[in-house]
């Protein structure tokens, strides 16, 4: 609109698309206490996840950096994906928590790494939508995001104080982390709420009746 002057009626807003079966599933505890077997995770510990397949564009060391201000000996991380992990291993170190970052690798098993935990965290440095957002919120977990990411309005209708304000700031994504750390059982509670709106599965079928109606007009 800022270089063509596209008229406003000419876009269609369309909400986000992710698999169906992306759904809070049965038995979580049953889950939770298998993924924490799995990676040696205390039963007590607080997970927090991060899904990243590259992890300097979505600021894995950021929330290596945000785990480390908090001072939490019971606070883990969890991360997905298959990016540089030796690199971001010897950021851990650096900042003394390697005992508590957890690097999964590249894992097809996404709903269910997100349904073992408690908190996700996506702050990323540039973000066109950021689908695992929605991912974590339709499994019924708050998510933490950087205002950067198309989708960070969703992590706000939980809990506007989940986005990390633009230009980013380390120490206010550090706070974001304390605050959703301070208010997890009211976050979580909120998550997977029946009455939270989750319209993030009519992506193709708002786009198929935009076209209907304006063929038909």
């Amino acid at each position: 609109q800022a270089v063509y002057r596209t008229p406003q009626e000419r876009f269609l807003p369309i909400p986000a698309g992710i698999d169906p079966n992306c759904r809070r599933p049965d038995g979580v505890p049953e889950i939770r206490s298998a993924v924490r077997k799995q990676f040696q995770i205390p039963e007590n510990a607080i997970l927090l996840v991060q899904v990243a397949a590259q992890f300097e564009v979505k600021g894995v060391d950021r929330t290596i950096r945000a785990l480390a201000a908090q001072q939490n000996p019971d606070l883990y991380l969890l991360v997905a994906g298959g990016g540089k992990i030796a690199r971001y291993r010897a950021i851990a170190e650096k900042y003394r928590v390697a005992d508590r970052v957890i690097f999964a690798g590249a894992s097809s098993e996404i709903p269910r790494l997100l349904a073992a935990s408690d908190l996700m965290i996506h702050p990323a440095r540039k973000e066109a939508t950021g689908t695992v957002i929605t991912e974590a919120l339709a499994i019924g977990i708050p998510v933490i995001a950087s205002e950067i990411c198309g989708y960070a309005h969703y992590a706000a209708e939980l809990e506007e104080h989940l986005v990390i304000p633009e230009p980013f700031v380390q120490e206010e994504c550090n706070a974001v982390l304390s605050y959703a750390l301070a208010h997890l059982p009211e976050l979580s509670a909120k998550a997977q709420s029946p009455d939270l709106p989750r319209d993030f599965y009519r992506r193709a079928e708002v786009i198929v009746d935009h076209l209907e109606n304006a063929v038909r007009s």
